[in-house]
């Protein structure tokens, strides 16, 4: 019914990233650091920045996944 998902920050930038679906999430990640949150399965669109560059992307998540973002 839920999963596991881990942000990796490898910027220098603290991040809130926005997890938007049928369910709203909000995860703080530091910079350099990682966390993680447990989501209701489904669709969410993912929304953040990464110091001055936009983040957005649609992910289905339906597992366990890591994603790691960094900046430029």
């Amino acid at each position: 019914k839920q999963a596991y998902v881990q942000i990796v920050n490898r910027s220098k930038c603290n991040l809130v990233v926005k997890f938007s679906g049928k369910k709203f999430y909000n995860l703080d990640v530091k910079a350099m650091n990682k966390n993680f949150i447990l989501v209701d399965k489904g669709n969410y669109k993912l929304t953040t920045m990464v110091c001055d560059a936009k983040y957005d992307t649609a992910k289905g998540i339906n597992k366990d996944i890591t994603i790691s973002l960094n900046s430029r």
